[in-house]
């Protein structure tokens, strides 16, 4: 008898134990809609944006004609819808100064245009800023799925995705560059059984041109979202229970700034697993009110 009391009692001092442990380390996670700034970051009185092209959809090197058509027929469809974005927006007046620049039709960035000559591009056509197509690109991008069935055979899926590439380059009016990025979006294209594992025979480009098109159009109609903040949902683990519970209330219905006020003196306790657990909150509440210095400075405490 004596021993299972015993052991009953071992058990409840375990049980109490584990418990006081997890008020120790309560935790819960909160999700909110985290502000994200423009990646590029201009003056309002900077909005004349001049357009080239240096990307010579001519001069392709593809021997197939249909292919060079999809090409040349894309990069058209993406300036114009660049333009149509632009336009659109009353913050920005959008100059076509020249849609085709004879030369090459690069797949990737080349070197930077020369200082002088964007500042004598943007003074002979009062621009503030110059954006250039350096590079435009497409492809089929296939992964091969196989499937084993109960008799041992097998089956071989080619999923193919189809993928449209631009590459930009913003420059102010001082030859500086400003930002430089490569745009792509893609798609699901097809699926087609597979030969062999080892052979993946893709699709037609030459007969990819309305998606292809679709594509390019999205790239151009999104380009202009890089001179705006944007936002994301994120989620974050904080600590709760005493001395939190106000604090878990403020940052669940994303008030940061009480939450702040209530944390700074917490991060001053002379419990050092307070004052860290504080100090843990507050860099989660700056992050989530977009001051990054703050929430940079309190995540290393």
């Amino acid at each position: 008898m004596n021993y299972l009391f015993n052991m009953r009692i071992l058990s409840k001092l375990k049980i109490l134990l584990f418990v006081g442990f997890l008020c120790e380390s309560c935790t819960t996670y909160i999700s909110y809609m985290m502000a994200i700034p423009p990646e590029i970051e201009i003056s309002d009185q900077h909005n004349r944006i001049g357009f080239i092209n240096k990307y010579d959809y001519t001069n392709l090197s593809f021997d197939n004609e249909n292919i060079n058509e999809v090409y040349s027929t894309a990069v058209i469809q993406l300036i114009s819808s660049l333009e149509d974005s632009f336009i659109s927006d009353e913050n920005f007046n959008f100059i076509l100064i020249d849609t085709l620049i004879e030369g090459i039709a690069p797949a990737n960035f080349s070197a930077a245009m020369n200082v002088s000559k964007v500042v004598s591009i943007c003074d002979s056509t009062n621009t503030d800023l110059l954006l250039v197509l350096d590079f435009f690109d497409t492809d089929f991008l296939i992964e091969t799925e196989v499937e084993e069935y109960d008799d041992g055979s097998k089956s071989r899926t080619n999923i193919v995705d189809l993928i449209v590439m631009a590459g930009f380059t913003l420059y102010n009016k001082s030859g500086t560059v400003l930002n430089r990025r490569k745009s792509s979006r893609s798609a699901f294209y097809q699926s087609r059984s597979a030969l062999v594992s080892f052979v993946a025979i893709g699709p037609s480009m030459g007969k990819a041109g309305k998606e292809v098109n679709f594509l390019a159009n999205k790239i151009g109609d999104n380009y202009i979202q890089n001179f705006y903040p944007g936002s994301h949902m994120e989620m974050d683990k904080i600590y709760t229970g005493d001395p939190f519970e106000k604090v878990e209330s403020y940052m669940k219905n994303q008030d940061w700034q009480e939450a702040i006020e209530l944390l700074l003196p917490l991060v001053n306790s002379t419990d050092s697993k307070i004052a860290k657990k504080a100090s843990h909150n507050l860099a989660i509440a700056f992050k989530a009110s977009g001051d990054y210095s703050a929430y940079e400075y309190w995540k290393k405490k």
